[in-house]
């Protein structure tokens, strides 16, 4: 493969980041994912069990910082030459906030930070106002992480989530997707046309499956047969109620005398 070539470059990293998000999701859901959760929540609890904690945290430095020097000799192959001032810790402090504010305990929060990091530049070069934006990015995220301390990734899946029981809306969201790409392979539209339509498509079928899964909207509450007539006038249905439970409606009438 001759990296090289812009897209051969990207298909090779596209590749290497899926195994590797495969990777942490099959070590997460593994017996050994399981002890680094349960010694993330209690460490002390973990000891008392006998584990080894000494050998777990090696074991999981040793996995991410072999995970992290791939990482580096893709991004070193990207630039060409890498200088020791590109992993200072200035560098890497907004690659933390935004990975903890997309979700730090899963995988897919790594996957928020690389897109936010990497497509915001790009939008800034295309939107110049949103340079203003960025000035208040770190407020903002640090705002969204207090109301949501799991991330925003848990936020979006919740969104997504509803898919799942609005069958329709999840088809229509397929088709308009397909139909995009479609388009957009034949020429009928641009690629920022094509954005725009799957920006729209992600955000309106989830409203759309909301309003289809929602339950009906409640009734008036009935009022309790004894405060009848005090909170509100007695209904004929109210009425037959009264007169069985006092059993007026077992008697009978007795005629008016002439």
């Amino acid at each position: 493969l001759d990296t090289s070539d812009v897209q051969t470059q990207l298909v090779v990293l596209s590749v290497v980041l899926a195994l590797g998000y495969l990777l942490v999701v099959a070590v997460r859901r593994s017996t050994f994912g399981h002890r680094l959760l349960a010694m993330k929540d209690s460490p002390a609890a973990c000891a008392t069990l006998g584990m080894d904690l000494t050998r777990l945290k090696l074991a999981v430095f040793a996995l991410s910082a072999a995970m992290a020097g791939v990482g580096g000799a893709l991004y070193a192959g990207t630039l060409g030459s890498v200088s020791p001032e590109r992993f200072n810790l200035f560098e890497s402090l907004p690659l933390l906030l935004v990975t903890v504010v997309g979700g730090i305990s899963t995988a897919s929060g790594a996957i928020f930070a690389g897109l936010l990091l990497g497509g915001f530049p790009i939008a800034i070069g295309i939107w110049p106002f949103l340079e203003n934006l960025n000035r208040i990015l770190p407020g903002t995220m640090g705002i969204a992480l207090a109301r949501n301390p799991n991330g925003a990734v848990h936020d979006v899946v919740a969104g997504y989530r509803v898919l799942q029981d609005a069958p329709a809306a999840l088809v229509g969201l397929l088709v308009t997707l397909a139909a995009a790409v479609a388009a957009a392979l034949t020429g009928a539209i641009t690629g920022w046309v094509l954005t725009g339509v799957v920006v729209v498509g992600l955000l309106v079928w989830p409203l759309v499956a909301r309003r289809l899964t929602a339950p009906p909207a409640p009734g008036e509450p009935e009022v309790p047969l004894e405060w009848a007539g005090l909170v509100a006038p007695l209904t004929a249905d109210q009425l037959e109620r009264v007169d069985a439970a006092l059993g007026l409606d077992a008697q009978p009438v007795a005629e008016p005398s002439r």
